[in-house]
């Protein structure tokens, strides 16, 4: 009976606040669900335990002021960040809740864990750079962009006129140069996304005497 008291509490305090993970959450339902009389095995109990702490009146004091002292600031740099995780593979759950609700504040933890990294803090800076292209100029593709488009898009647009139509806000990767930019063909009309390392300056190609 003790046991299900506090599971009760725990699944009370987490409906209110939502800071338990999926899986703690199913752990806490799956023991409850557990028949009359059943006793925790040592690590079930201390599994309890951590998630007892983590719903403990102190935990939950640092979140209402967590979320007090939440900023504009801080929400930019939370979508920004996920955007920067959806395709990799990390971070998964977090970025998809981020881009689903733009409202939603993750615990302190998780914000630091995602947004305070090394790669995290290197798209930041990628991010605040200044476009080597504003939007309006002309480019034209570098002999790189050929590994990242395909082999008739690349033949079709090389050495042609690009004109930037945006500089976007979100950045794919923490390489130099990976601020995304949204270009307008000038050959064919087609508007593709690209990396600024893949652009340079447009010069309209030689012309090749004849022989």
């Amino acid at each position: 009976m003790e046991i299900d008291k506090r599971i009760e509490k725990l699944l009370t305090l987490n409906g209110k606040h939502g800071l338990l993970s999926n899986w703690e959450t199913h752990f806490l339902v799956d023991i409850k669900n557990k028949p009359p009389g059943y006793s925790l095995s040592v690590r079930q109990n201390s599994l309890l335990q951590k998630i007892e702490a983590k719903l403990s009146p102190a935990t939950l004091e640092e979140t209402r002021n967590w979320k007090q002292n939440w900023t504009k600031e801080k929400a930019r740099t939370l979508h920004l960040i996920a955007e920067y995780y959806r395709g990799t593979g990390y971070f998964t759950s977090l970025s998809r809740q981020v881009l689903h609700d733009p409202a939603y504040i993750p615990p302190r933890k998780a914000y630091e864990k995602m947004c305070e990294n090394k790669y995290a803090q290197r798209v930041l800076e990628v991010a605040a750079e200044p476009p080597a292209f504003p939007e309006g100029t002309t480019v034209m593709l570098r002999a790189t962009a050929k590994s990242k488009l395909s082999n008739t898009r690349f033949n079709k647009l090389k050495n042609y006129p690009l004109f930037v139509l945006r500089v976007l806000p979100h950045v794919h990767s923490s390489a130099k140069g990976a601020k995304l930019y949204e270009i307008l063909s000038g050959c064919s009309c087609d508007v593709f996304r690209i990396e600024e390392r893949f652009l340079k300056s447009y010069r309209k190609p030689k012309a090749k005497q004849a022989v």
